[in-house]
């Protein structure tokens, strides 16, 4: 993975902050805080400053949704570059924050990743590993790699700007063939195991004659109108499935305004249980 991060400049718009998404090789959906934003390629720079939540949903099935929490500082742009793999441990990106410091001769970059203890080269400086905080730069463009056995390397032209710091967030992308076993399509698959096969198929319906249906979300998989289910009861956990709007479905479970449902997944047909936020469905 290789780019240049041209936009980190502060902009005209003082009251407000800006975003950039950028999915490199498929189109994707955006969610901040549960809300639709848009299509990738991505830019608003009116965008209200805080803490976020954001959702990256590839248009594409096969390849796994990731969401990551994001700051978007007063007068400044948030740049999120990501390259969606097939799962979470083989996806990944950078996110670019900029922030001012009280020393407007100072510049700055932190270096954060994921999985932490990474390799990183940056600019001339002697090599060392994340999590790292550089102080004392010279304003200027600087070549960033950042490198860890099994994992793809990524390579980064970044600008350092006077009187600020430059917060990098890198997750790796585990490589395909990392770890993977020399037949690897011969092993055997375990069965799954359902909530038919339980000795005591109750225990996951407690509360079986209570039915909840779906409103209307204005989110498409496959062209149907969805939902998005979580595998915990909190909008910061990862989605596991989708269920349709516009239908009825037993919950299992209530905590807190989360409803636990078993469920056949209407995009790839699959049985599972998850987690509703009840924001979106009524009893």
């Amino acid at each position: 993975m290789a780019g240049s991060v041209v936009l980190l400049n502060p902009f005209a718009n003082k009251v407000k902050s800006g975003l950039q998404v950028i999915t490199e090789g498929a189109s994707a959906s955006l969610f901040l805080n549960d809300q639709y934003l848009d299509k990738t390629p991505f830019i608003d720079q009116k965008i209200m400053p805080g803490n976020y939540q954001l959702e990256i949903v590839p248009d594409d099935p096969s390849l796994a949704n990731y969401e990551l929490p994001i700051s978007l500082n007063k007068g400044y742009l948030t740049v999120v570059v990501w390259i969606p793999g097939p799962t979470i441990d083989t996806s990944g990106g950078m996110i670019y924050e900029l922030e001012p410091l009280s020393n407007k001769k100072q510049a700055e970059v932190s270096i954060i990743s994921n999985p932490d203890q990474t390799l990183v080269t940056f600019g001339t400086l002697e090599e060392r590993f994340t999590p790292i905080l550089l102080r004392d730069l010279e304003p200027d463009n600087y070549n960033l790699e950042i490198k860890l056995v099994s994992f793809d390397p990524q390579k980064h032209t970044v600008t350092v700007i006077p009187g600020h710091r430059l917060n990098i967030t890198i997750k790796l992308a585990r490589n395909h063939q990392a770890g993977m076993p020399e037949n690897a399509d011969q092993v055997e698959e375990k069965p799954q195991e359902t909530a038919e096969s339980s000795d005591d198929p109750e225990s996951m319906r407690v509360n079986s004659n209570q039915v909840i249906k779906i409103k209307t979300t204005n989110f498409f998989q496959d062209g149907k109108e969805v939902l998005r289910v979580r595998q915990e009861a909190s909008l910061n956990s990862q989605t596991v499935g989708y269920v349709s709007s516009g239908k009825s479905y037993d919950y299992l479970d209530e905590k807190e305004g989360w409803f636990f449902v078993e469920f056949t997944d209407p995009v790839d047909a699959q049985k599972k249980q998850g987690w509703l936020s009840g924001e979106y469905v009524e009893k």
